[in-house]
């Protein structure tokens, strides 16, 4: 397996460029616009009906765009070279047959790619699947045939790689392993685009988030970026004096919050302007720390100010993503 694009050639990404797609009446997406660059893992976000799996179908040419374009390293799928070597994508499930193992199944992929057929075993070793290659995929657990669907995403070798909820049905171990093969699989300079539900889990994995509600965009950028605009610096004080210390900051000119009955807070300044306020009018402070307001306190609270949606609303944040320990190398056996 090679180690990432081709030395000289051009770094691997998506651009999607005010696209639109309308279903008659029903407008899926509405004028998007983002970019998703290699070597991170991209979380593509949003509520249930929000255009998310329409616009990855556009990037793989399964829909046709009302208008805009959705590219692949600068040209709609469909004129790809050779797709199979640039684009690997999980969807939906390929409906493997039961009687068929998981080895025949990925060498007919690879019979129809115009891929060595030895190509077939080094990606069910990479998912682990390797000791089960022989086996019927009939006699496959959910999380196994998961993994046989990431195993023929990957048959290519693509320098792109994009998947639909792909932890859906999953349990811990198998969540953690797919965490770790998608770090690893973006770490060599490709482009890795993962939609999910799962808020708790995506906050683990992704390193830049593309939001989006009612077809719209609503947010792209670092995950961490995005979390912490419009926060404020602040200096927390408790003190018996606090309604003095708020009259003393406000005639500073500085922007204070009162939490009754000893706790006053600061914004927009460090300890140090507050400290020598405190001293000028000899006031005593039992407690002090600096800290920072607004922004998002975590990938939950941002989507949820994006998005409008509810915290009921069946986002999966307290699903199995929580998961915490060491992470199997890609490749490692175990089941899903």
């Amino acid at each position: 397996m090679t180690a990432g694009p081709a030395p000289g050639a051009a770094a691997p990404w998506i651009e999607v460029r005010n696209l639109t797609k309308r279903f008659g009446a029903v407008l899926a997406v509405d004028d998007m616009s983002f970019t998703v660059r290699p070597g991170t893992v991209t979380g593509f976000l949003g509520p249930n009906g929000s255009g998310k799996t329409t616009t990855l179908r556009a990037v793989l040419g399964l829909v046709r765009p009302t208008a805009g374009t959705a590219l692949v390293n600068g040209v709609a799928y469909r004129d790809l070279a050779d797709p199979s070597r640039t684009v690997g994508a999980v969807l939906e499930s390929s409906g493997f047959h039961p009687a068929r193992s998981a080895r025949s199944h990925l060498r007919v992929q690879c019979s129809a790619a115009g891929i060595d057929r030895r190509r077939a075993d080094e990606v069910l070793d990479l998912v682990g699947l390797g000791a089960e290659a022989g086996r019927a995929v009939g006699g496959y657990s959910m999380g196994m045939r998961q993994r046989l669907e990431l195993a023929r995403a990957v048959l290519g070798d693509p320098h792109v790689l994009v998947l639909d909820e792909p932890a859906n049905g999953l349990d811990p171990q198998g969540i953690a392993w797919l965490r770790s093969f998608l770090r690893w699989y973006a770490s060599r300079g490709r482009v890795v685009l993962v939609s999910s539900h799962l808020l708790a889990e995506a906050a683990q994995t992704v390193d830049d988030v593309v939001i989006v509600s009612a077809g719209r965009l609503a947010a792209q950028g670092r995950l961490a970026d995005l979390m912490h605009a419009g926060s404020t610096a602040a200096v927390q004080v408790r003190t018996h004096d606090a309604p003095r210390l708020a009259a003393a900051l406000r005639g500073a000119g500085i922007d204070v919050r009162e939490q009754p009955p000893d706790v006053v807070v600061a914004l927009g300044v460090g300890p140090e302007r507050v400290g020598l306020i405190m001293a000028e009018h000899q006031i005593v402070v039992l407690a002090m720390s600096s800290t920072t307001t607004g922004g998002a306190a975590d990938l939950e609270s941002l989507f949820f100010q994006l998005t409008g949606a509810s915290s009921g609303a069946g986002s999966g944040a307290g699903g199995p993503g929580a998961v915490g320990g060491p992470q199997p190398l890609p490749g490692q056996r175990g089941r899903w």
